[in-house]
């Protein structure tokens, strides 16, 4: 299986301006992350395929006390 799409061609492009070691997360994901993650907003960039410009999100790392969230009680 091949994975395609606007979302797997998105993440092929933040994967390419991202430095060793760095994680670089769409707005969209960083929605999904926020409360699980500590981040820096960088600024805008203009990718291959897209019209705009996209809000992008530096991860440094987990929130202290995210796993207590993820937990099922």
């Amino acid at each position: 299986y091949t994975a395609i799409g606007d979302p797997v061609n998105t993440a092929a492009r933040l994967c390419s301006i991202a430095q060793a070691d760095e994680i670089i997360v769409s707005e969209a994901t960083m929605k999904q992350l926020g409360v699980f993650v500590e981040s820096t907003a960088m600024p805008p960039v203009r990718v291959k395929g897209k019209e705009k410009e996209l809000q992008v999100f530096s991860i440094q790392g987990m929130r202290t006390g995210a796993s207590d969230l993820t937990r099922t009680r």
